[in-house]
């Protein structure tokens, strides 16, 4: 099989993938209207941990590959999941529209939080200016400096995802 036969069988697979992907959004809808009514937290790591467990269960190939898939479809599920909630108190800060703030959380050092936050910032289109972090034994405390157009759902629940997901979380205006 020749190169582009091949890439043409990877835009079959593509255009399949595009028709599910947007099937599962419109479940993740159905889901946090749910977990609305219910009360539900979006993000329940242990929920997402047997999920993935039972998805490369019998894999023999490509097992870490398929684990990072997994999680990062479940972490684009949860940005539009935030989408749809209303921001805590806390957050109002963000109601300034663009703007520039220094989001500062800790997280385990070991878990997928730090690349589900930087999922959350660049699928909403929030820029990154500036980042530090450090290592206290099995927590690492973040501080990331971002700005973007904080009137935006979709901005909104980037930053909803990294309030509700991690610890200490605080978000300020960062000076220009």
């Amino acid at each position: 099989m020749g190169l582009e036969e091949i890439r043409k069988n990877i835009d079959a697979v593509d255009v399949k993938m595009r028709e599910l992907f947007l099937k599962r959004m419109d479940l993740s809808r159905q889901v946090v209207e749910e977990k609305k009514r219910t009360g539900a937290k979006v993000y329940v790591p242990k929920r997402e941990e047997e999920v993935i467990l039972g998805r490369i269960k019998g894999m023999e190939e490509h097992v870490p590959e398929y684990k990072m898939f997994v999680r990062q479809v479940m972490a684009i599920s949860r940005i539009y999941q935030y989408s749809c909630l209303a921001l805590p108190e806390s957050l109002n800060i963000l109601s300034s529209g663009k703007d520039k703030f220094i989001l500062k959380f800790s997280c385990d050092v070991n878990s997928e939080q730090l690349l589900a936050a930087f999922t959350a910032l660049r699928t909403a289109g929030i820029a990154i200016h500036e980042m530090q972090w450090e290592s206290v034994g099995e927590t690492l405390n973040c501080s990331i400096t971002i700005s973007g157009d904080f009137t935006s759902e979709l901005t909104k629940a980037a930053v909803l995802l990294i309030y509700e997901e991690n610890e200490h979380v605080s978000v300020q205006k960062a000076e220009e």
